[in-house]
């Protein structure tokens, strides 16, 4: 017998009729398609940038940062593809805080249907101004209620290997990025690439809010994401020659994207410009492999401990740039691919 209590939360369909998307918003998100269908096809060499809090605590901070965000990205847009990080969950090793759809008012009050609504809301007006928005998928449980206004989407670590996280993938029509484990295997992310390509058949959730037999058509664009391990660091160009050769062994072309934080960085700030620059030549040499890199950055540097009560743009959970180090770092790569590609054409 299960030892629960149950309360029931309104079906995806209910939540997406009252905060639907529009006209507008929708051509947004078919552009936003077709750039990436562009990168992944290597029709464009633009280089991909995924950027943002380790997770969302405070709207009002979180669109502070987005301004500024959609700002930088129409300077860089010629050669850079800004996606901006809305982490709404987070994966925990332990205990802990588990993000803002969980417990949006930071006081345990889990009020998990507010936190679906705001954001839902989030996410309707970061695309509105043109945003791509990725986001990690802890629970795929909530993906039905936000899968229309995800562009990019990640698998974390801890659930490279899941069955259901790749199953999930499988049913996504948008990239899917698989990390490989904390202890550093690719292979676990390797294999979710694969299985995430076919189609399947599995039981989950559908937008009536019924346990249903779901019939995916498998994600062509899946892709591999380096992100370090508790005791090494994955980013160097040998390590993506490694990764490379490991993707073709199974006839897919290889699209590798470096997360310049967690175990590459040791969770130091400073360390994630470093690598962001290292992969920057990487991407010089292999543009075709090299998706780009992924940056944990805030309003403010840093991180504070867990209150329900923050600092504006600081992060609560893992340490992140500010925005004047992020934003240099950004400009700094568009300086160089253009240097780079104006030089190739003459």
């Amino acid at each position: 017998m299960l030892n629960i209590l149950a309360e029931s939360l309104p079906p995806p369909s209910e939540i997406k009729r009252k905060l639907p998307i529009n006209l507008a918003i929708a051509n947004k998100l078919l552009k936003i398609k077709s750039e990436v269908k562009d990168i992944f096809e290597s029709n464009s060499i633009k280089l991909v940038i995924v950027a943002g809090p380790c997770s969302i605590h405070d709207r009002a901070s979180f669109l502070h940062y987005a301004e500024l965000f959609q700002k930088l990205s129409e300077k860089v847009k010629k050669n850079i593809f800004l996606v901006l990080r809305v982490f709404s969950e987070k994966s925990r090793t332990s205990l802990g805080w588990k993000g803002y759809i969980y417990d949006p008012d930071l006081n345990n009050s889990c009020n998990i249907e507010k936190g679906i609504i705001e954001t839902r809301k989030m996410l309707l007006q970061l695309t509105s101004f043109g945003i791509p928005c990725a986001m990690e998928f802890v629970d795929p449980l909530i993906v039905p209620y936000l899968d229309d206004l995800i562009s990019w989407g990640f698998i974390g670590a801890r659930t490279s290997s899941s069955q259901p996280h790749r199953l999930l993938a499988s049913s996504i029509t948008n990239p899917v990025g698989f990390k490989n484990a904390t202890d550093g295997c690719i292979n676990v992310a390797i294999n979710g690439m694969v299985t995430s390509r076919e189609p399947h058949s599995f039981i989950g959730l559908n937008q009536c809010g019924q346990i249903s037999k779901i019939s995916s058509h498998g994600n062509p664009y899946t892709h591999l994401v380096l992100r370090g391990s508790d005791t090494k660091t994955n980013f160097e160009i040998n390590d993506i020659l490694l990764a490379e050769k490991e993707i073709i062994k199974l006839k897919i072309k290889p699209k590798i994207l470096i997360d310049c934080s967690h175990g590459n960085s040791a969770k130091d700030i400073e360390m994630q410009k470093k690598v962001f620059l290292n992969v920057l030549k990487s991407f010089q040499k292999k543009p075709s492999t090299v998706l780009g890199m992924m940056l944990e950055s805030f309003i403010f540097k840093g991180k504070q401990d867990f209150t329900s009560f923050p600092s504006y743009g600081v992060s609560i959970t893992d340490p992140c740039l500010n925005w004047k180090s992020t934003e240099d770092l950004v400009l700094q790569a568009d300086r160089l691919i253009d240097g780079k590609f104006s030089c190739a054409v003459y």
